[in-house]
């Protein structure tokens, strides 16, 4: 499969990314630009500012399961 499509509502809704490398980072651009709630969790560190979204604070901790709790989308992007 070289695409996978999705039609998920995120109005309202929060969205999880973990992880701080490029794949962590990439995503969490990706979802900042959308309505959701974004939630980024990096427990390595998080990355420097210059390759961070803009706007958007990185949680230097891991992921509870209430953290996760009710999320549209979760991704993991750890090494």
């Amino acid at each position: 499969m070289r695409t996978f499509l999705a039609s998920i509502p995120l109005d309202g809704r929060s969205v999880a990314v973990v992880g701080g490398g490029e794949q962590a980072v990439a995503k969490a651009r990706l979802m900042a630009r959308t309505p959701a709630k974004l939630l980024w969790f990096t427990p390595g560190g998080a990355p420097s500012q210059a390759e961070r979204p803009q706007g958007v604070t990185p949680i230097e901790r891991e992921p509870s399961l209430l953290d996760l709790e009710g999320a549209a989308l979760v991704f993991i992007a750890l090494e």
